[in-house]
């Protein structure tokens, strides 16, 4: 991680750009910003303007579609009060991956948003995830460690754990997955977004690669390539089109 966030703060001919997301998934904690780049063949987000710490997502809602289609996003702060993004059609999310304890009352959502403090720089920002990153946290004693809660708090937090994941039917190449299928979508073509129940089976998938087709038309059968373990595997499509994929971290 260190060795990442140097390559980036050593970059001082051209602005500091981080990779983002357009949808946020529950339980991970994000700083909200607009997307400058967009890589539209692999639909990666890129940005270097400015971020501002949201919190831990807790879910979303969509109401309308077309042009009328409104969709928010909310989160719970450091001080455990909720904080709700309209999103703009750049609006964007950066996973942050080393961060304090957040602690969240139990009365979380009965709280009024707050007002967004200050958005920083995303190279002040990995300058600040760097010094996070050598922390110590005084309830577990571990130095740079990802987000974690501490053994005194697990009770909580595992009761906060979400019902439904936000998961993908387009992996997007050289990201991590498990797979799985969803259980749910809302929204309308092309704004669909599906949802998988967090009791759902899912299996490591690995490093998405590509695609694999064989077959025409509607008798068209159609396999994900993975990179697991240094090999390729296939997770096959079903016909009904629940296949699905949940983002994670590499476990190689």
């Amino acid at each position: 991680m260190a060795a990442f966030i140097d390559s980036f703060i050593s970059i001082e001919a051209e602005p500091v750009s981080v990779e983002v997301v357009c949808q946020p998934q529950e339980g991970r904690y994000y700083y909200v910003t607009t997307y400058t780049k967009q890589e539209q063949e692999q639909e990666r987000y890129f940005t270097t303007n400015p971020l501002t710490y949201v919190g831990r997502y807790i879910g979303g809602r969509i109401e309308g579609w077309g042009k009328e289609l409104q969709e928010w996003s909310h989160f719970v702060n450091e001080q455990g009060k909720e904080v709700i993004i309209l999103h703009n059609p750049r609006t964007a999310f950066y996973h942050i991956k080393h961060l304090p304890v957040v602690r969240m009352p139990p009365d979380y959502h009965l709280l009024p948003a707050l007002d967004l403090p200050q958005a920083i720089s995303v190279a002040d920002l990995l300058d600040i995830m760097a010094i996070q990153a050598t922390q110590t946290c005084s309830a577990c004693k571990k130095v740079g460690h990802r987000i974690h809660t501490c053994p005194d708090k697990q009770g909580y937090f595992d009761a906060q754990k979400p019902k439904e994941i936000f998961v993908v039917r387009s992996p997007v190449v050289g990201k991590y997955y498990e797979a799985t299928f969803w259980d749910r979508k809302e929204g309308h073509w092309s704004n669909e977004k599906h949802y998988s129940e967090a009791t759902t089976k899912r299996e490591y998938a690995g490093q998405y690669l590509r695609t694999r087709s064989e077959g025409y038309g509607d008798g068209a059968d159609h396999w994900g390539i993975f990179l697991r373990d240094g090999k390729e595997i296939e997770i096959e499509y079903d016909y009904d089109g629940k296949r699905a994929f949940y983002e994670v971290e590499a476990r190689e």
